[in-house]
């Protein structure tokens, strides 16, 4: 955990309305506390059983375990261990991934007793099956924002035995860009929709729509043409929330605006359900699948604030591994991420939990000024910077389905960030042979060469951000080419 000296944080609540803490130890937990019980709220109104394990709302008493390579064939050996030693209290699982490459299993023992939940449960289970205590983690819930209206699941079925994707004809080199949200309505692919751009899919070349398995999948999913639901176990990622198509328009439309010769294939992959609540093993699973699949960028427009997950760490690891950059969001809490845990834009923090080939967006309300709700950071603004791009009121598409119409607003650090990610995919057209560790590195100079375009006030400070809509990359890194890294 962070240790701050004593400074005053503002946190925004349900409603938005501000909070004032002395930026001490114990009201540092304070913040925590206070986090926890905005999200058990919200996430229980919603029927979603929730406990707290260290500072995190997490999944009640469900525990994961992730394997690797020959690793992965104990995973029956240990379920099956796991079921003998608890007996009718283990409820259920749920896995991805098979032998060989990547096995990630969620496991539901109920009526774990009080001084077994949390960390305490985590480190017994483990011990019951004879692994390490991180080998063994809670299930964190994650969203974009916490839960606040209701939304009828979809008829969650296979995509249909005829569904075609329809190619965007642009001569350049495909760049992948997986979406790990609430799913991509795919009727918007090339749909004509004004002041909107076309939603181009990804297609996985060891796929056909023949009911089974291609043997070289390293996830060993039937006919996942275009990606993968992990909420529902199907090869149809449809969206019925709404959050995702619209990130995939942003994205698609930034491009279309800045980047027209950018071939942009957009991999969705569902981690979020109707509520837009997803939790640490979908998401787990998603990183996994667009890593084996040869994602270029990866966008995560939601997070939770607490305690760390080491799988999680472990799979965006894994992707950065396998090529792929990462950009995540802020949050939209109004908190100081210099001071507070939150996961994934931790990972694009200097310090400790800090991954090379992650990068997180704030979100701006205007061209000089912070959106009021966005996340920040005061701590070493200048390494990496607190880069910014417009996040209020922006418009973009939205499932067909939910309410007749195609276009919607939406505003938070969700928005913001798949316009870095539209940034990203053009710097990968431009270098794609550049290593993720490049790609942040040489980004995060071309912004600092820039004057602040803003600044914004904490406990009596100004401090500098830099707000963005778009980059020249290939302009810049040329003006630059004596500071950039290359592999």
């Amino acid at each position: 955990m962070k240790v701050p000296s004593l400074l005053v944080l503002m946190v925004i609540g349900l409603s938005l309305s501000a909070q004032t803490f002395e930026f001490d130890n114990s009201n540092l937990n304070a913040v925590y506390r206070n986090l926890f019980q905005q999200n058990r709220a919200a996430l229980q109104e919603y029927g979603y059983p929730v406990e707290r394990d260290g500072n995190s709302a997490v999944a009640k008493d469900q525990f994961m375990i992730m394997l690797e390579g020959s690793e992965t064939s104990q995973a029956d050996a240990l379920r099956q261990e796991a079921m003998a030693t608890y007996g009718n209290r283990f409820a259920g699982y749920r896995s991805c991934g098979c032998d060989g490459s990547f096995r990630v299993e969620v496991w539901q023992i109920d009526n774990v007793n009080g001084n077994e939940r949390g960390k305490t449960g985590r480190d017994k289970v483990a011990e019951n099956i004879g692994r390490e205590e991180e080998d063994v983690m809670s299930n964190h819930y994650l969203f974009p924002s916490r839960p606040n209206a209701a939304i009828v699941a979809g008829n969650h079925q296979t995509l249909p035995g005829n569904f075609q994707v329809r190619p965007s004809n642009n001569p350049g080199t495909p760049v992948k860009i997986a979406i790990l949200d609430s799913g991509v309505d795919y009727q918007l692919q090339q749909h004509n929709v004004p002041n909107q751009a076309p939603l181009f899919l990804w297609e996985n070349p060891a796929e056909n729509l023949n009911g089974s398995d291609e043997g070289d999948d390293p996830f060993c999913y039937v006919d996942d043409l275009i990606g993968w639901d992990f909420i529902n176990g199907d090869n149809n990622p449809m969206d019925d929330n709404s959050h995702g198509t619209h990130v995939a328009g942003i994205l698609a439309r930034s491009l279309q605006l800045n980047a027209p010769n950018v071939d942009y294939q957009l991999m969705p992959i569902k981690v979020l359900d109707h509520n837009g609540v997803g939790t640490t093993f979908e998401a787990i699973c998603g990183l996994l699948y667009a890593a084996e699949h040869g994602a270029d960028v990866i966008n995560l427009s939601w997070g939770f604030a607490g305690d760390e997950n080491l799988q999680l760490t472990r799979a965006m690891e894994i992707a950065i591994e396998s090529g792929a950059t990462i950009v995540t969001s802020s949050g939209n809490d109004r908190l100081d991420l210099s001071f507070i845990d939150h996961y994934p834009s931790e990972y694009s923090m200097p310090g400790p939990n800090n991954l090379d080939g992650a990068l997180f967006a704030a979100a701006l309300d205007t061209p000089s000024s912070l959106w009021n709700g966005t996340n920040f950071r005061t701590i070493a603004p200048g390494n990496g910077g607190l880069v910014a791009f417009p996040g209020v009121d922006i418009t973009s598409l939205v499932p067909i389905a939910l309410n007749g119409s195609v276009t919607n607003p939406k505003t938070g650090s969700s928005m913001a960030a798949p316009a870095l990610s539209a940034l990203v995919a053009d710097y990968v057209r431009l270098y794609p042979d550049h290593s993720p560790a490049s790609i942040r590195h040489n980004l995060f100079y071309l912004v600092q060469t820039l004057s602040s375009s803003g600044q914004y006030s904490a406990y009596g400070n100004n401090y500098d951000f830099f707000g963005l809509n778009w980059l020249n990359i290939a302009t810049l890194y040329n003006q630059h080419s004596g500071a950039m890294w290359t592999d």
